[in-house]
């Protein structure tokens, strides 16, 4: 009889609650701790976007990898450096507009000030840092003041909240890390001299057991 997966969500870097992003500093670093041990994997879905439109000198890394000889999502245990799935953001620089007329949850569209520099495919972060905050993707520019989402809004932003999009987030492929140890994941912003406003986040679904 084929069994079935049991999965439970968790943050591994980041907030539980609106905005799920949290600040990360040039020249800093930011990790967090994922507890596998006794589970059958996890799939991490790390990703990271700007808050303002000015490039970065080499962009962000983000390493995910075991850890050896750890006890618990408490104990860093013994770092191994090097990375299973070295990941790296964009450096070049954003596009900056804002939400300039409601654009209400539950639809796909969304008014702004401007969609110059904005194209078909961009992943973007609306109103970052704030209880409205959401990815989205760019379906269509649809004029110089709308842009289409390929799916609809989480939130309504309204046009006097002037809550900012960004373009150039990087949202990543889902990472799939096989159990039976702590897994590691740090988003390494040291090595940029220029750039600024960059929020970060990495979830996990975690294949906890099999049932029959």
């Amino acid at each position: 009889m084929p069994s079935t997966p049991s999965w439970s969500e968790v943050v591994v870097v980041g907030n539980a609650t609106d905005p799920r992003t949290v600040p990360l500093a040039r020249t800093a670093t930011l990790r967090g701790y994922l507890d596998l041990r006794g589970k059958v994997g996890a799939y991490f879905f790390p990703r990271l976007a700007r808050t303002t439109a000015v490039a970065l000198t080499n962009g962000v890394d983000c390493l995910i990898r075991r850890v050896l000889s750890s006890t618990g999502s408490s104990d860093p245990g013994y770092a191994n450096p090097a990375a299973q799935v070295p990941l790296i953001s964009q450096a070049v620089a954003a596009n900056l507009t804002t939400v300039n007329v409601d654009s209400a949850t539950a639809q796909a569209n969304v008014s702004v000030a401007s969609s110059t520099g904005f194209l078909a495919g961009d992943a973007v972060i609306i109103g970052p840092g704030t209880a409205r905050e959401e990815w989205a993707r760019v379906s269509r520019v649809v004029s110089a003041t709308l842009l289409t989402m390929d799916r609809p809004l989480q939130f309504t932003h309204p046009g006097a909240s002037a809550d900012p999009i960004l373009n150039r987030a990087d949202v990543f492929q889902p990472v799939w890390i096989t159990g039976g140890s702590v897994v590691e994941v740090v988003f390494d912003y040291g090595d940029d001299t220029a750039g600024d406003g960059v929020r970060v986040e990495c979830r996990a679904q975690v294949y906890d057991q099999e049932l029959p």
